[in-house]
């Protein structure tokens, strides 16, 4: 998923009214500046993805709600980084 949409589904899962293009403006908003760190931290499952495929997806039911909770913390710190900012979607 492209980086500056990462939040998007977070943003629609808080938010399920505003429609996806304003999820899509306001996750771009949220990832602004932050798009090596979320590169970065995309970069990090992959040790784990690899393992994920060498042990026929046993870990599967560990890796993913740990991936996705990383994930949702990572959102939630941008998202109150945003806010304490005062970034505007456009």
């Amino acid at each position: 998923m492209n980086v500056m949409f990462s939040a998007m589904l977070f943003v629609l899962a808080e938010h399920p009214k505003i429609g996806i293009i304003t999820a899509a403006r306001i996750s771009f908003a949220i990832t602004s500046g932050h798009k090596k760190d979320l590169f970065f931290l995309d970069l990090s499952f992959l040790g784990w993805t690899m393992f994920f495929l060498v042990t026929g997806g046993l870990v599967f039911l560990w890796l993913i709600p740990y991936r996705r909770m990383t994930l949702i913390n990572a959102y939630d710190a941008m998202k109150h980084e945003s806010l304490v900012m005062g970034k505007q979607p456009h």
